[in-house]
């Protein structure tokens, strides 16, 4: 009977041992996956972000092309027009360029490409003679 009772408390006594090495066990899980999601996500933004500053700069281009056929085009008002980059992408904010052209000397256009939750901002300074042409123009990513 003695016997039996050393037995039962051995039991007893690796029973705690189990349960911390489960929560150790368990806690490294859980920081693995963590890092794993939290790794993902950063992708996530930095893909979302190559593409907003893609449709920055078609934003930019259309309104060169806008000012390339007409020199006295403007557009002054912040976001004064938009171009879908998908179905609804402006109306959802998801995929989207908003652009405005101020006149002036030199002529600045501003491109706002939005993607998912980022936004990535282009800045173009065109200059443009008395013949109405585009003689040259600066173009800056001013993103935040």
């Amino acid at each position: 009977m003695n016997h039996h009772s050393e037995n039962s408390q051995r039991g007893v006594a690796s029973l705690p041992t189990i349960l911390v090495l489960a929560i150790l066990i368990l806690a490294v899980g859980t920081s693995i996956a963590l890092l794993g999601l939290n790794s993902t996500l950063t992708s996530a933004t930095q893909s979302n972000g190559q593409t907003a500053l893609a449709y920055a700069e078609a934003g930019a281009k259309d309104a060169l092309l806008k000012l390339a056929r007409n020199s006295g085009y403007n557009c002054s008002t912040p976001n004064c027009y938009s171009i879908d980059m998908a179905a609804s992408g402006c109306s959802t904010n998801t995929a989207c360029a908003l652009v405005s052209v101020s006149s002036g000397s030199p002529t600045t256009i501003t491109s706002i490409g939005e993607s998912g939750t980022v936004n990535r901002k282009i800045v173009v300074q065109a200059t443009i003679d008395s013949n109405g042409k585009i003689t040259g123009y600066t173009w800056s990513d001013s993103s935040n």
